[in-house]
């Protein structure tokens, strides 16, 4: 099997297009070593063009961050998201990987933490009505999170 290539970085701006018209934008803050899962913060307001993306007046601050989720990087590596390069400063720091939270088919519901590298590496169990606190432990393919973004500026 031939080796993806992987045109993205961590830190890196991106414009998400939404289903109906304009913009979103986001910050990928993880990636997992050799592509295919991401984790980022994405933000409103809704953009006219993708120009804006760079110049929108409103700060990139992750508790800015309309949405947080790991996502697929498929409309990335075939370059349907245009990227702008890094933002500026980049810390890590500043754009942590926060639990997330999940609830299951009966009633249960976890909170999951990741590494850096976007490994599981454990989860403990807590009350169901306490998953609204967290981004949601779910992998978001590339054409739901647009429609997700899309209803969320709608």
């Amino acid at each position: 099997m031939a080796k993806r290539a992987i045109n993205y970085s961590e830190g890196e701006l991106i414009g998400v297009p939404l289903l109906d018209r304009g913009f979103a934008r986001g910050v990928i803050a993880r990636m997992i070593k050799g592509g295919g899962c991401l984790f980022g913060y994405f933000f409103g307001p809704r953009l006219t063009t993708v120009h804006e993306v760079t110049a929108a007046p409103v700060p990139l601050l992750a508790e800015n961050a309309i949405l947080v989720t790991m996502f697929g990087d498929a409309y990335l590596v075939n370059e349907r998201w245009p990227r702008f390069g890094p933002i500026r400063p980049w810390r890590r720091d500043d754009w942590p990987l926060p639990p997330l939270a999940r609830d299951t088919d009966d009633g249960a519901a976890f909170l999951s933490i990741y590494d850096d590298t976007l490994r599981f590496v454990s989860e403990k169990r807590i009350c169901p009505e306490d998953c609204s606190l967290y981004p949601e432990d779910v992998l978001i393919g590339a054409g739901n999170l647009e429609r997700r973004l899309t209803d969320l500026l709608d």
